[in-house]
């Protein structure tokens, strides 16, 4: 990061870059409760990385804690409460910018997303018919596990040419409930964590041999990802169980700070302590956190869909 990091797709928020998941049956969630999902009716782009601080950067800049019309209306009460106003307020913590951006908020994540698909509109980069935002539960399921079908090579590319790009030969997914994004067994060299020697954030792209069967990286371990999904109000108890039901109110935006929002992934936490373990970055772990908590271990990751 000191010495500048050259790929474009890591320091430049208009060069970042996705990967085309395709339309079709999957799997969601685990063991006895494992179901086959084919609740994605439509082709969809993950993020290939979390989102950086370089690309976090200029929605801070450029106005982004000012404008209201980026936020929900709870998360501008948020953003209206916070002990220090603008964007001064924002402490990214971490000096690398190739690096996730940590202790963000899920109203901040909604905010940037919003700020995005402006932005995005405006140069032509995605039409009116699509929309960047937070994944929702089956999407990162599906985006991590990959379908009963996958690419036989993914081709992570910029949101423009994905869009535009023909989607590529299929084959068979041979574990398509598998428990890691490459395969059935843990490997601790596939991920950024404390198993490693990892103590924080971690450089995106550092573990290619971990990237999920359509080439998203670093969705196991580096930062837990907020996701657009509910959880409930009630820390032990999920109101918003499986089967997923995208209609029975998981995801309303604008439900309340007592609303529990889902992150995935695991972090770099993992193997640092007892408490962390390597069930987290398991492809179905489910968990949560207040949608106004800020952590060092948060970050967050987009996709590009149709728009409702």
């Amino acid at each position: 990061s000191q010495l500048g990091d050259l790929r474009p797709e890591v320091a430049d928020v208009d060069a970042m870059s996705f990967c085309m998941v395709p339309r079709g049956s999957f799997w969601m969630g685990a063991g006895d409760a494992a179901y086959l999902c084919d609740d994605l009716s439509y082709d969809f782009l993950i993020g290939r990385f979390p989102v950086t601080r370089a690309q976090f950067e200029p929605f801070v800049h450029e106005g982004g804690y000012d404008n209201e019309g980026y936020w929900t209306a709870h998360g501008w009460r948020w953003r209206v409460d916070m002990d220090a106003a603008g964007p001064a307020s924002v402490d990214f913590r971490f000096d690398s910018a190739n690096a996730p951006v940590v202790a963000v908020t899920w109203h901040e994540c909604v905010a940037y997303s919003k700020w995005l698909t402006e932005r995005w509109r405006r140069t032509g980069r995605i039409n009116a018919k699509f929309e960047v935002r937070l994944p929702i539960e089956p999407e990162r399921v599906k985006a991590v596990r990959g379908g009963t079908q996958i690419p036989r090579h993914a081709l992570p590319m910029s949101a423009v040419d994905a869009l535009r790009h023909p989607l590529l030969e299929s084959a068979v997914n041979d574990s398509p409930r598998r428990d890691f994004p490459w395969g059935l067994e843990f490997d601790p060299e596939r991920l950024a964590t404390g198993l490693v020697g990892i103590s924080g954030p971690c450089t995106v792209g550092c573990f290619p041999r971990g990237s999920s069967p359509y080439g998203s990286e670093d969705m196991a371990g580096n930062v837990w990802e907020w996701l657009m999904s509910a959880w409930g109000t009630e820390w032990e108890v999920a109101r918003f169980g499986l089967p997923y039901v995208g209609s029975d109110g998981r995801e309303e935006l604008d439900a309340g700070d007592d609303v529990l929002r889902m992150v995935a992934g695991g972090s770099y936490l993992v193997g640092s302590s007892a408490r962390e373990n390597v069930d987290h970055v398991r492809c179905s772990y489910r968990t949560r956190n207040g949608p106004d908590v800020r952590h060092l271990s948060h970050g967050f990751r987009l996709c590009v869909v149709p728009g409702r």
